[in-house]
């Protein structure tokens, strides 16, 4: 399933951290588009959401926050929908 990720989350998932992430097909200025399995869906998924917490890392890790981890936090949070779609597509195509 294609799946528009937001760059900058994109970019710490898939090449800073280099978590599993699919096939990289194409990038722009702002997304960087993936051909994904349910399995790795799922991780993007999962990664988001806890990237997206924003109470947790205000909390728990103010000096990350204040230096870039906020701007990665918020293109996690605009990831979500874009994985949740794909992930909602690939199971609608299944039934």
């Amino acid at each position: 399933m294609r799946v528009k990720i937001p760059r900058l989350f994109a970019e710490d998932h898939d090449i800073g951290r280099q978590l599993p992430s699919g096939d990289w097909l194409d990038a722009n200025n702002r997304y960087m588009t993936y051909f994904c399995s349910r399995e790795e869906l799922e991780g993007w998924l999962e990664d988001a959401k806890f990237y997206a917490d924003l109470d947790h890392w205000k909390l728990g890790g103010p000096d990350w926050y204040r230096e870039g981890g906020r701007e990665i936090c918020l293109s996690a949070k605009r990831a979500l929908p874009h994985i949740r779609a794909a992930i909602l597509t690939l199971e609608a195509t299944k039934l």
